[in-house]
């Protein structure tokens, strides 16, 4: 999965991510490098449905599995790389977990 063309989310940001997931015991797989390009192109507030549909489209349609593609976002959550919040929906939305730190006064 390495090199596909239509990744179009800054690798700056996606190395940072990885980093993050190294730092907290998180094994860097080509599906979780891939889905963190899904995730960072789909946005703030993003459903697994929509990122599914962004990696069908960036993927050419060799898209993962919805339920593989669950299994690493609960785990990117699990790791708080990523942030989970449920709407009045009762769905899921999912963003990246470090837009929340908040800084600490200097």
């Amino acid at each position: 999965m390495k090199g596909i063309s239509g990744m179009g989310a800054s690798h700056t940001r996606v190395w940072q991510l990885e980093e993050q997931s190294r730092e907290s015991c998180l094994k860097m797989t080509d599906l979780r490098r891939v889905l963190l390009h899904g995730i960072l192109e789909a946005g703030k507030g993003t459903t697994a449905d929509e990122i599914w549909k962004i990696l069908n489209r960036m993927l050419g349609g060799h898209t993962p599995s919805h339920g593989s593609i669950q299994r690493n976002l609960n785990l990117l959550v699990k790791h708080g790389v990523l942030r989970r919040d449920v709407g009045s929906n009762r769905v899921w939305r999912y963003d990246i977990a470090s837009a929340y730190k908040e800084t600490s006064p200097a």
